[in-house]
């Protein structure tokens, strides 16, 4: 397996800013290629994200789907079960991790884990700054989410 680096996830970041078309354009063939992973974005286990939070999730998916399409190629369509198989683990995971801060409950998804690099992008991307607020519940959802994505397309 070919871990996507740093440096192509930043590549990818950089085009969107600078063609926000391109951004646009990898939604829909997100939706067209893999529908069973937009069906998941819109599900309603995540209703209860703000539009700012689904805005990010959709934004950090976009990112993970293009680095990893770039750098090592798509696999078939995804199966609504195997992603729901995936999901369904991560959030066990999750629950497993117990009270703490946030990044203390998701270290232990990063050990051993072949695409590091996109998971700290992820979170990265969830930690609070000034011009984005992410609930709690919010930034689990999204980072599960993100998490299961990467699973299901690596």
């Amino acid at each position: 397996m070919q871990m996507i680096s740093e440096k192509v996830i930043d590549q990818v970041v950089d085009r969107f800013a600078a063609n926000p078309d391109d951004l646009s354009n990898v939604y829909k063939e997100l939706a067209a290629e893999q529908p069973a992973i937009i069906s998941m974005l819109y599900s309603t286990d995540l209703k209860t994200l703000t539009e700012e939070e689904t805005d990010l999730l959709f934004f950090i998916v976009a990112i993970i789907y293009e680095s990893i399409k770039k750098e090592k190629g798509l696999p078939e369509q995804v199966e609504p079960e195997r992603l729901e198989k995936m999901d369904d683990a991560n959030w066990t995971n999750m629950m497993a991790a117990g009270k703490g801060n946030f990044r203390d409950r998701i270290t232990p998804f990063f050990e051993d884990f072949e695409q590091e690099d996109l998971l700290a992008f992820a979170e990265d991307a969830l930690l609070d700054d000034d011009d984005q607020v992410v609930s709690g519940i919010g930034r689990e959802a999204i980072f599960v989410t993100v998490k299961t994505v990467i699973d299901v397309l690596n």
